[in-house]
């Protein structure tokens, strides 16, 4: 009897961590394991109509309740299950009379405490609902889901104080306590301020300074403050405390992808990432990180086995059918996407993903006519009005009441619309309507919600500068161990660099590597290893002339299957300019080209440009020109201490495309290849913003762009005078457009 006993409160104990976690499938298993073990038990039969109630299995939640009741189970607990099994099949006033009938059997007990308090909140009663709350919080002090309850009826009650002082009481008792601190960011979202949540979570790292969830939660409060570097530094710490947790690994694994730190997302995701059993939501974390590396065969290989475990999930049947075709495989990709099609729930975002896939190989008609069909059925379906608004810009007229839909959606939906607002601003661009459509990219910058630390990145610019007073001199790599060549397209992003790769890349000794995020993660990965304290750029001084060679080895490594047979890869993440003085180390034999535009058709296009919270500079006029000052000024002390940099205006480029990829060859030492000037007509897909430009013929029409908004960018041009005066002067071609 003794290990009856045991056996079921072991298992009891188990489930109910399964429950409180939210894993009802694995507490079902168990339950089912234990029934087959000891059959005559009601309570087991009841705890499954339990389980099988929030399974929404309700047909088996009846069975294993009349079998429950049939042996012996207890009769309070059993008019609760019922109570929840009427409440969820509708029968709210069966619901109620039960879930009061097993109070009053069973006073003393939270749970059907709780039971009785969603009833009633269903009835709108809301008295009972708080008073049943609170008496379950009485009887069960730390019963999260009674605190999370309670709150929520004091919030409907418009006791907001109230509310966050039941979960914070609740939080600094049982820190691990499941749910409340998440509601509390959801409140703090919707209230748009997150002080309270900080200094909670302050309190809680104080408090329960070896607690992971602690550390987590103060790690989420610095993420939606965007304090990137603070949130990365308190979910290390929350992985550390518990290795075996995959929610800090998920928040610090994005966080790291965010910072473009892929080396170390990869590393944090990878360690205990079961490949035969593998976690769903770390699976697609992982694959964006081996993407932003530029390892699209490990990225494929990752997408398909997550789709071989989760076949019905559509993140991952969509994602594997968009990573197919960013490969360049088109067929294979549209055979995945019309597989996705016969499924119901996937039809709408397999049909805007393949009128994607489609615009990419030039057949717009198509895809057009499939937005169309879409928005019939669906006229508020948000990614087919962003992508039909967007096709409208090239070309392919939407009907006015899709215009009308897109507009209205984007300045009511309480969801903040960026892309769709950005849409709309091309669109009306397209349409010769300037005021309209600079109102439009500012609402987009303005709901994107991104903030720009001015004084941090001039202080980390100063920095370089500093470490890098000349020429890197005896603390670099020879030629001879320098490894194979690469070619970096550096400068500020919408400069041209797409362009440049995108001609360079059909060299038939030259693959194209697009923007690549190696380089970055070196570059942090580094002090783990010296096992130093000293950041970035400082600890260059640390490094030896062998360290320096492994690090070069390190990049090479990781470009090699891109490279393939190819004599030369390109990597053209823009940002690499600050790193100008650190690839002259670690790769002598690296070329770096400079690409350069107007600086206000520079800015202007980062202005309209929707970057998902990358470039944080880019989301208003004074940060943008605030940061292209910097960014000027860096360039110049890179020149000015010898560094070979080649500049490749991007004027220059559009008014004599054969010279100018004739002079980089010359310089590469690469025999002209006249494929070079068919760039539009390439097989290679590009992931960045520019693909629709590389995609067509060369043109002008982006040359001077900026004088259409010449009235609102006049404190742009003010800013930026001396710059765009200088640059004027140096690229005759660009003289007029400026």
């Amino acid at each position: 009897e003794f290990r009856r006993v045991l056996f079921r409160s072991a298992m009891a104990s188990t489930v109910n961590t399964l429950i409180q976690a939210g894993d009802f499938e694995q507490a079902m298993s168990l339950v089912e394991d234990a029934i087959r073990a000891q059959p005559e038990v009601g309570e087991i039969r009841r705890v499954a109509g339990s389980i099988a109630i929030s399974l929404e299995e309700y047909d088996t939640a009846k069975q294993h309740l009349r079998e429950a009741a049939a042996r012996g189970a207890d009769r309070a607990y059993l008019l609760g299950d019922k109570a929840c099994l009427n409440l969820a099949l509708g029968k709210l006033k069966l619901a109620k009379k039960q879930a009061a009938s097993a109070v009053r059997m069973k006073g003393d007990s939270a749970s059907l405490q709780v039971i009785r308090a969603r009833v009633a909140a269903e009835a709108g009663v809301l008295n009972v609902e708080k008073r049943s709350y609170e008496r379950a919080l009485q009887i069960h002090p730390n019963l999260s889901t009674a605190a999370l309850g309670l709150a929520r009826a004091y919030r409907k009650d418009n006791s907001d104080p109230r509310a966050l002082d039941v979960l914070k009481d609740v939080l600094l008792r049982t820190p691990d306590a499941p749910g409340l601190f998440w509601q509390i960011l959801q409140w703090c979202a919707e209230d748009d301020t997150f002080e309270w949540a900080l200094e909670l979570a302050d309190e809680l790292v104080s408090q329960y300074p070896e607690s992971s969830n602690a550390w987590l939660y103060l790690g989420y409060v610095h993420l939606r403050l965007d304090d990137l570097d603070g949130a990365i530094v308190d979910l290390q710490r929350s992985v550390q405390l518990d290795s075996s947790a995959m929610r800090p690994r998920l928040a610090l694994g994005n966080a790291l992808i965010q910072e473009r730190r892929m080396h170390e997302a990869v590393g944090v995701l990878s360690e205990g990432f079961d490949e035969e059993n593998p976690d769903l939501e770390a699976g697609l974390v992982l694959a964006q990180a081996f993407e932003g590396l530029g390892k699209q065969h490990s990225a494929h290989t990752l997408y398909a086995r997550l789709s071989a475990a989760q076949p019905d999930d559509p993140r991952v049947a969509l994602g594997l059918a968009r990573h197919t075709g960013d490969g360049g495989n088109f067929d294979a990709a549209l055979a995945k996407y019309d597989e996705l099609l016969k499924i119901p729930k996937h039809r709408s975002d397999a049909l805007v993903g393949k009128a994607a896939l489609l615009g990419k190989q030039g057949l717009t008609t198509d895809a057009v006519a499939i937005l169309d069909s879409i928005l019939a059925e669906e006229p508020t379906h948000i990614a087919a009005l962003a992508s039909r608004i967007h096709f409208a810009t090239r070309g392919h007229a939407a009907a006015d009441h899709v215009v009308e839909s897109a507009e209205s959606i984007a300045l009511t939906s309480v969801v903040k619309q960026p892309t769709l607002m950005f849409a709309l601003g091309a669109l009306r661009h397209r349409q010769s309507a300037p005021a309209a459509a600079f109102e439009w990219f500012r609402l987009a910058n303005e709901a994107s919600g991104i903030s720009f630390n001015a004084e941090k990145t001039a202080a980390y610019f100063d920095r370089l500068k500093q470490q890098y007073p000349g020429p890197a001199g005896s603390k670099t790599v020879s030629d001879e161990n320098g490894g194979e060549p690469v070619v970096f397209m550096v400068g500020m992003p919408r400069s041209g660099t797409s362009l440049t790769e995108q001609a360079l890349a059909m060299h038939p000794q030259v693959s194209g590597g697009g923007e690549l995020s190696i380089l970055p993660s070196i570059v942090r990965l580094i002090p783990p290893i010296l096992q130093s304290d000293v950041q970035y750029p400082e600890y260059t001084s640390e490094l030896t002339v062998e360290n320096l060679g492994e690090l070069g080895h390190e990049y090479l490594d990781n470009v090699a299957e891109i490279r393939g047979e190819s004599r030369f890869v390109t990597d053209k993440l823009p940002h690499n300019f600050m790193h100008v003085g650190f690839i002259s180390q670690i790769l002598p034999q690296a070329t770096v080209l400079h690409c350069r535009r107007n600086p206000m058709d520079n800015c202007l296009s980062l202005f309209q440009t929707f970057f998902a919270g990358q470039h944080t500079y880019a989301y208003a006029l004074d940060t943008i020109a605030a940061y292209y000052r910097m960014y000027d000024d860096l360039m110049k002390h890179w020149r000015a201490v010898g560094m070979n940099v080649i500049d490749v205006p991007y004027e220059r480029t559009v008014d004599d495309l054969e010279g100018t990829m004739r002079g980089l060859c010359e310089r590469l030492d690469l025999e002209w290849a006249p494929e070079i000037l068919s760039f539009h007509q390439s097989s290679r897909v590009v992931m960045t913003a520019s693909n629709a430009q590389v995609t067509k013929p060369l043109y002008a029409s982006s040359i001077g762009r900026w004088k259409v908004y010449e009235k609102q960018l006049a404190p742009l041009r003010e800013a930026l005078d001396d710059i765009c005066t200088a640059y004027a002067a140096e690229v005759p071609e660009a003289a007029a457009s400026i």
